[in-house]
């Protein structure tokens, strides 16, 4: 089954109108399985080390607290190599 009609199926798993963080949870660990094992995908894998930076200011870390949970609003990407 290729990838697009694969997510058109989890996606009609969800629950209607009681979606739980069971249901979330488990729907998310499908969406990764199904990328990591799909073939239209393997040309972007890569194993090995990569790295992430975020520039923050002191204001927005300050509204950080232990235990909350953390939105990131900015594209986010990797690199192979440490700058």
């Amino acid at each position: 089954m290729d990838f697009y009609r694969r997510l058109n199926h989890l996606l009609a798993q969800l629950p209607f109108r009681k979606y739980t963080t069971e249901d979330r949870n488990r729907w998310y660990v499908q969406y990764v399985a199904t990328i990591d094992t799909s073939s239209q995908f393997a040309k972007f894998r890569w194993k090995g080390i990569t790295y992430r930076g975020m520039m923050v200011t002191e204001e927005d870390l300050n509204e950080y607290k232990i235990g909350d949970w953390i939105v990131n609003n900015a594209f986010l990407s990797t690199s192979k190599d440490r700058a």
